[in-house]
């Protein structure tokens, strides 16, 4: 894979209607929980981690407009005049919404403040786990050089009836009789991504690697290994190198310590100079909208100097597969210009009459 920049980026989730808000949250462990109108297999209300966008607000409508919220932040000021860029939308399986990806994309579309070009444009609802290939689509869009940038979504609600339902009768929510399960939450996130990777960027991903899972690699902390390792090997990094860690699924991180006695290479989580994030702690599970948010996290931290260093992003799935992608900073640290400037300095890339100032 090309190394991709990620020029800008924008988030809501239970613990902030920001990205910044978000990950200081995140970054403290800050929690905001309140009991749903959902009932638990207990008879009693489930315990989730809604986002403050009112409980009016229903179904398929709540992807929308979280996904609508978090590209208005990615965008920030207007762009004059504004590019027409493609979008990639990593979202949950639609069917339970009584909808397909076809209408929610449109519905996308017409409802942005931005004109996005729809023949580029596509929407992976394929749930958690699917970052990947949706990075791979964005890297294929933005090489055909008919396009500068490209934007990038992960939304999800597992508070939604339709999502909440099936978790409860599947056993996977916390309550009072399960404490392995999760906090339904939800949240959308945003990045803007280019092939321009310079010191303008908020951060490159340079690396990134998979691992389906099953033989040999038979445990959820064996495939998480195996796909950091590779995203580091492709980086050309070492995991002495990382100054973070950030994954959204901490019961993995039992199982990489469980092979520090069985096997020789060092588990990620053991690496001591390492900071540790994980996002769901705080927003709750947010399902497919979780990989789009992990890139946010890291990319605004190591954008402001948090992280000085380069840091993994590590990444679930609904099954035994898992991903990891590298990220560090840009060449250096100046001053952030505008993103109309970075949208527009990319377009003139790829028409000649803006270079030309025609």
């Amino acid at each position: 894979m090309r190394a991709i920049a990620i020029e800008a980026m924008g988030a809501i989730t239970a613990v902030g209607d920001n990205l910044p808000l978000s990950v200081a949250s995140i970054y403290t462990s800050g929690r905001r929980c309140q009991a749903l109108a959902a009932l638990g297999v207990d008879g009693r209300p489930v315990i989730g981690a809604p986002a403050t966008i009112g409980d009016d607000v229903r179904g398929i409508d709540r992807l929308r407009v979280l996904a609508l919220m978090a590209l208005q932040e990615c965008l920030g000021e207007p762009l004059e005049p504004p590019p027409s860029l493609p979008v990639v939308v990593c979202a949950p399986v639609l069917e339970p919404f009584g909808r397909d990806a076809s209408w929610f994309l449109q519905r996308l579309l017409d409802d942005a403040d931005l004109a996005f070009d729809p023949a580029g444009s596509r929407i992976i609802a394929g749930g958690r786990g699917t970052l990947l290939d949706a990075l791979g689509l964005a890297e294929q869009l933005l090489s055909s050089q008919e396009w500068p940038a490209c934007f990038l979504i992960g939304v999800d609600s597992l508070i939604a009836p339709a999502r909440l339902a099936g978790e409860v009768e599947a056993g996977r929510v916390a309550g009072p009789g399960n404490a392995t399960g999760f906090i339904p939450g939800e949240a959308a996130a945003v990045v803007l991504v280019s092939l321009r990777a310079d010191a303008g960027s908020a951060a490159i991903i340079s690396g990134v690697g998979r691992c389906d899972g099953g033989a040999p690699f038979t445990t959820t902390g064996a495939a998480l290994a195996d796909a950091a390792e590779q995203a580091l090997a492709n980086a050309g990094l070492a995991a002495p190198a990382l100054s973070a860690i950030c994954h959204d699924g901490p019961g993995d991180w039992a199982q990489l310590e469980e092979m520090a006695v069985a096997d020789a290479r060092p588990p990620l989580s053991l690496v001591p100079q390492a900071h540790r994030f994980l996002p769901s702690i705080s927003t709750g599970e947010v399902g497919a909208a979780a990989g789009v948010l992990s890139l946010a996290i890291v990319a605004l931290l190591l954008s402001k100097g948090v992280l000085q260093r380069p840091a993994l992003a590590i990444f679930a799935s609904d099954g035994p597969s898992r991903a990891a992608a590298v990220l560090h900073p840009a060449v250096s640290t100046p001053a952030a210009r505008p993103r109309s400037d970075r949208l527009n300095d990319a377009q003139s890339e790829t028409d000649p009459a803006r270079a030309a100032g025609q």
